[in-house]
């Protein structure tokens, strides 16, 4: 699962991802959009928060959309 889909269907803003993780506001932001790979602290942090729903893999591996 993409961090955008969790935090939409767990509400939360980037502001409070970005106090659950210890990061800045737009740092969160990148990452709730893709537009930065986390380091590999924050990764783990993201891993934890999100109970494994997210993981590192979901910010690196391709979303397969129904191809081969």
């Amino acid at each position: 699962m993409k961090l955008h889909e969790w935090t939409t269907l767990n509400d939360v803003k980037p502001a409070q991802l970005a106090g659950l993780l210890g990061t800045s506001y737009p740092a969160a932001y990148r990452y709730m959009h893709e537009g930065r790979i986390p380091e590999y602290s924050v990764l783990l942090k993201i891993y934890e928060i999100t109970d494994g729903a997210v993981t590192p893999n979901d910010f690196i591996l391709p979303v397969k959309r129904g191809r081969k």
